[in-house]
């Protein structure tokens, strides 16, 4: 079984951590768990960088600044609000839809 991520390997009579595969989506979905609703503090590279279980610079291997991770998550985030929009017009929309199917019957 592979380490997680955040557990420590030993090597012969070396101990080097293992370290997360960062990509976008990871970085955004874990800027987006920090900023949730409930949560009193600041999103700050620190922050994601530990909640990561990576070094806070390593955001910028994906991002050119805070501001561009920023965006990026309040895009992810406006998608996702979006489509559940789209889903329950949907749902609305079939349920008006139903006494017109009863009558046709």
């Amino acid at each position: 079984m592979a380490p997680r991520p955040d557990q420590d390997v030993t090597a012969g009579a070396r101990t080097h951590r293992v370290r997360p595969q960062l990509d976008v989506t990871t970085i955004l979905e874990a800027a987006l768990r920090l900023s949730g609703a409930g949560n009193p503090e600041p999103l700050t590279v620190r922050s994601l960088g530990n909640e990561l279980g990576a070094d806070p610079t390593a955001i910028y291997r994906h991002f050119r600044d805070k501001d561009e991770l920023v965006r990026g998550a309040f895009d992810r985030m406006l998608v996702e609000i979006i489509g559940q929009i789209v889903v329950d017009f949907l749902a609305v929309q079939a349920l008006i839809q139903l006494p017109e199917l009863d009558e046709g019957t």
